[in-house]
């Protein structure tokens, strides 16, 4: 590899780092509206961007446990990494297909709390998401 600033090599070499330890696979879905055929519409979720690279780890803020309904629902965090230049804000959701290769099944689904900005070097996209359960 030839680089022009050290800084370039250095950026490059950490990018190649990073991208070797995203071993799971996502999909990047939105939220659309479609017609019901009646006059009303239906609320779907479309598949945007498939085979995402990612990286899955409990949150720092792991999980806790609500009265909702007078049961107790726990609320799984995770901090997910996925490739630079992937795409996401909170209206999407994540889903997990593959972790280490090894296809899911079922999959597992992440509603999006936050995309995390302001990091000094630019190597991923950074994600705060919440578990959801699966629901067919």
């Amino acid at each position: 590899m030839s680089c022009s600033l050290l800084d370039d090599c250095l950026m490059a070499g950490i990018q190649e780092s990073i991208e070797s330890l995203l071993v799971d696979t996502f999909t990047v879905q939105a939220f659309t509206m479609v017609s019901n055929g009646s006059g009303g519409q239906t609320q779907t979720w479309a598949d945007e961007t498939t085979g995402v690279a990612g990286f899955l780890e409990g949150s720092k803020d792991w999980s806790r446990e609500l009265l909702t309904g007078e049961h107790q629902q726990e609320i799984r965090r995770w901090a997910i990494t996925l490739t630079k230049g992937t795409t996401v804000d909170a209206s999407r959701r994540l889903i997990q297909t593959h972790k280490n290769g090894v296809a899911l099944s079922p999959t597992r689904t992440f509603k999006i709390l936050s995309v995390i900005a302001g990091q000094s070097v630019d190597v991923a996209v950074n994600i705060e998401a919440v578990e959801t359960p699966n629901v067919s």
